[in-house]
């Protein structure tokens, strides 16, 4: 939100440029006159800062009161001689003084005056009373009396940062500064601003901190706007328009606010719809080149390492770019609200696929086949359902892939029930998993890596579901089954802790060598290759990716035959994957396709927090490991969603395991604010006329709601249950959670003061961001935090943890603590529920937050895709890093 400029001459645009980096500040105006109009403290006064008002005029005075309840309002005047004086009132106007001959002028230019008596005190008085030490700056507009006003303050022992004194005749640009400079520059302060109207002074042990601040004029940088210039627009551009309304003290906020609210929209939108328009121009463009058959611009200038940048050119080949979109995880989730992971891939599918200069085809990892295949009839016509009809509206949709052999009874409505399944065999119900060989040694090997107390608690559990012991059961039965569970239990235990003794011992030893290399079990010697290339076929030490060693030997090439019923890839072709794939993907099938069909993977990295926080995740983080140092040595481009997460990548697996591949990170957008227009808004009834925060999160140990159990217990021997508000969790259950579950079952005290919303709408999770007091995200650690700025999207603030992601995220805009500090979480929970004017400066910081455009993720993606298609654009890891 730009800078509300309230004062006459922009003064305080100048000092806000100069201590727009303190928080909470102090001020002292001295002839504060008005609350609002050309008032120099009021934008200071709206971002929580707080000083003291001097005004004589009584009718002032008391608006300054009602306005300004957080100030300190003194009905007096200032002099160098304390006691009672004669004031010359110039009613509607600001030009009452005590200087008799001032008066006399204005009386002579036709002004009406009326003389009052007010009490007069010094500076150094009103400070010793009321101001604390630190005064950030001192504001002088006395109509005359300004040499006097100076000489009456103790500029030892009180040292305003800054000094503002109006420095010419009234109502006229004849300088006063004469008579009354050398008052200032005696004490220690100097002349560092004059902007026609007012003389700014630094002290000189502030100088070198607050001068350089002043070296320009207010400009476009400053990015403010002036409040009367808001009045003219209004009352010029909106016919009818009541202009006393706006200098009502109760209109005039709201309607400033409303108007520059509807300015700022405006004027995003117009970018938007710029934006959009350049983007269509260069589809357009595209279009063009395919037609005509005009050759490539060439790739090796287009900077892979960071594809965001406006200014890499996209390669525009003759026809249109095969590129593979893995849904897997958007079929198996099917009609669900989607949330993190799963939207972002919702709304990528759907960017690429409104691409005319694309060739988007989706497919599927299936597990009976071993690899990737189409989608079928049914799985399209859901697919296209789930990317452009999710919010009911009939949009124009790109035809997907499969979808003409639909048959007309395909396009019923299809229930949650009837989702296909990754995996799933053809024709088979979704609660029929296809359980095939491979599956079966998947999960023997993901067995053999748990110790043996958690095999077997996770035995324990599954035997108890396959073999229930109830009570309509009669006791011979009963004790069957216990017999047989527990022989059957006992037998499994022991063979798994003998293998999984040998079997780890055999993985320390060779643990490190099977990560730095992947060898490739199809490769064989071939007798009528040259030595060298049989050498490395036996050894299986070729880089992954680059079969040029093995393709070009003499007398002979290796093929890969892909499984029946799988995808033939083209050569060059894109496989993009979105998806946190270890649950499915074949790491072998992957490395062949890669290698032999020369097929450009691509993959989104979304967090390596497993590396980081092995507690954190439902399986054993060599799981999580493996898959990332796989799509390393795979992938022709890997994208993180934020700096930090790749980072992260590059310390926990590239470093340590020699990966160095093509690497770059966009942000994620905000999707819900972006499509609100479509959503639409519904109210949470639970919720209604209550005061509440969010945090929006799967409930899983390393979001650490514990945290926030705590302090709300805490916080309610603090608060009555009036003030404080009830603290919202919108997630579905997780894992590692029997804690949180615990606090939040048991803690009675709690129940009124805590709500658990497992199932919530996007219309309904959009009213809550825009009703809530404020948000929190206390995580542990994330891959970006993208419910935090979400919030911050929508205006409402968020406190959040320290972590590198969320603070990106959030543009280092909101206030960051350590998720294990509890007292620094207290107190700032403390502020917030008890100081309006806390929450006050938050939501005003929130109003700077801009984020990330919504088509800026996407654009990388298919930015990276378009870099790496194409036979001429082979990337490998020892191409792209020698020293692999």
């Amino acid at each position: 939100m730009p800078f509300i400029s309230y004062s006459q001459n922009l003064e305080d645009v100048m000092l806000w440029r100069s201590l727009q980096h303190v928080d909470r500040g102090f001020y002292i105006d001295v002839g504060a006159w008005d609350p609002r109009e050309d008032s120099v403290t009021l934008a200071f006064y709206e971002r929580g800062w707080r000083g003291i008002n001097i005004e004589p005029d009584t009718e002032k005075r008391d608006a300054l009161v009602a306005a300004r309840p957080e100030d300190l309002t003194l009905g007096v005047a200032i002099s160098d001689q304390p006691g009672e004086h004669v004031f010359y009132y110039v009613p509607e106007t600001g030009l009452s003084t005590l200087d008799a001959e001032i008066a006399k002028r204005h009386q002579a230019a036709g002004r009406q005056i009326q003389e009052r008596t007010v009490t007069v005190m010094t500076l150094r008085e009103v400070c010793a009373m009321h101001a604390p030490q630190e005064i950030h700056f001192l504001k002088i507009d006395v109509e005359g009396l300004e040499a006097a006003v100076l000489a009456s303050a103790d500029f030892a022992r009180f040292r305003p940062w800054l000094v503002v004194v109006e420095a010419t005749e009234p109502n006229s640009p004849e300088p006063t500064d004469v008579t009354w400079e050398s008052a200032l520059l005696n004490v220690g302060y100097g002349l560092v601003y004059f902007d026609g109207l007012n003389r700014f002074y630094a002290a000189d042990e502030r100088a070198s901190e607050l001068a350089p601040a002043f070296s320009r004029p207010p400009n476009v940088f400053d990015d403010y706007v002036s409040a009367a210039g808001i009045r003219k627009a209004i009352a010029t551009q909106r016919a009818g328009f009541p202009v006393a309304e706006l200098l009502d003290a109760s209109n005039e906020r709201p309607v400033l606010h409303a108007e520059l609210q509807r300015a700022v929209a405006a004027r995003e939108d117009a970018e938007l719809r710029a934006l959009r328009a350049e983007r269509d121009a260069k589809l357009a463009q595209a279009d063009v080149e395919r037609l005509l058959g005009r050759t490539a611009i060439d790739v090796s200038t287009v900077d892979t390492t960071n594809p965001t940048k406006p200014e890499a050119p996209e390669p525009l080949l003759s026809g249109r770019r095969r590129i593979y979109y893995d849904a897997s995880l958007i079929i198996h989730f099917g009609l669900e609200t989607p949330v993190g992971l799963i939207r972002t891939e919702h709304y990528v599918a759907e960017f690429l696929a409104r691409d005319p200069t694309l060739d988007i085809t989706f497919v599927i990892f299936d597990s009976s086949l071993g690899g990737f295949r189409n989608l079928r009839a049914a799985e399209s016509i859901l697919l296209r359902r789930i990317l452009f009809h999710r919010y009911g509206q009939a949009t124009t949709a790109p035809e997907v892939d499969g979808e003409r052999e639909a048959e007309s009874d395909a396009l019923a409505p299809l229930t949650l029930a009837q989702t296909p399944r990754v995996g799933a065999e053809p024709g088979a119900s979704s609660n029929s998993k296809f359980f095939t060989a491979r599956v079966l040694i998947r999960r023997v090997r993901t067995a053999l890596t748990l110790s043996p107390p958690e095999f077997r608690r996770i035995l324990g559990q599954y035997a108890a579901r396959l073999l229930p012991v109830t009570q309509e059961q009669g006791f011979g039965p009963r004790l069957a089954i216990r017999i047989v569970r527990r022989t059957c239990f006992e037998i499994a235990t022991g063979i798994h802790f003998v293998i999984h003794g040998v079997t780890t011992a055999f993985r320390r030893v060779h643990e490190t060598a099977c990560h730095l290399v992947r060898p490739d079990l199809a490769l064989t010697p071939d007798p009528s290759a040259n030595g060298a290339a049989s050498s490395a076929s036996l050894t299986g030490t070729t880089q992954i990716g680059d079969a040029s060693a093995l393709d070009s030997s003499a007398g002979g090439s290796i093929s890969f035959e892909a499984p029946a019923g799988t995808v033939q890839f083209s050569s060059g072709s894109v496989l993009l994957s979105l998806s946190n794939a270890w649950d499915y993907l074949d790491y072998t099938y992957l490395h062949r396709i890669c290698r032999y069909d020369k097929v450009r993977f691509v993959s989104v990295i979304f967090d390596v927090i497993a590396m980081q926080f092995p507690f954190s995740t439902p399986g054993p983080s060599h799981i999580y490991h493996r898959h990332w140092v796989e799509i390393g040595h795979s992938a022709a481009h890997l994208l993180a969603i934020s700096k930090f997460t790749a980072d992260q990548y590059s310390e926990f697996i590239g470093r340590p395991n020699g990966l160095f591949p093509s690497m770059s990170y966009a942000h994620l957008p905000n999707f819900l604010r972006e499509r609100v227009h479509e959503i639409g808004e519904s109210p949470v009834q639970k919720l209604v006329g209550r005061r509440f925060v969010v945090f929006c999160s799967t409930i899983e140990t390393r979001k650490n709601h514990y945290l926030l159990l705590q302090l709300w217990d805490r916080l309610r021997l603090e608060f009555s249950p009036d003030k404080l508000p009830t603290l919202v969790f919108v997630g579905k259950w997780g894992w590692g959670t029997e804690t949180v579950r615990l606090l939040s079952e048991r803690n009675y005290h709690l129940r009124n003061r805590l709500l658990i919303l497992e199932s919530v709408s996007d219309a309904e999770l959009i009213w809550i961001y825009r009703n809530a007091r404020f948000s929190l995200f206390p995580s542990l650690s994330e891959g970006y935090g993208l419910a935090a700025a979400e919030s911050l999207s929508f205006g409402t603030p968020v406190v959040i943890a320290n972590c590198p992601a969320l603070v990106e995220a959030t543009e280092s805009l909101m206030p960051a603590y350590d998720p294990l500090d509890f007292m620094a979480w207290l107190e700032e929970m403390r502020s917030l529920i008890r100081d309006e004017g806390r929450l006050d400066e938050l939501k005003s910081k929130a109003t700077r937050y801009r984020g990330p455009s919504f088509e800026e993720f996407a654009a990388a993606i298919r930015s990276i895709a378009l870099s790496v298609s194409g036979p001429e654009a082979h990337l490998t890891n020892s191409e792209q890093c020698p020293a692999a």
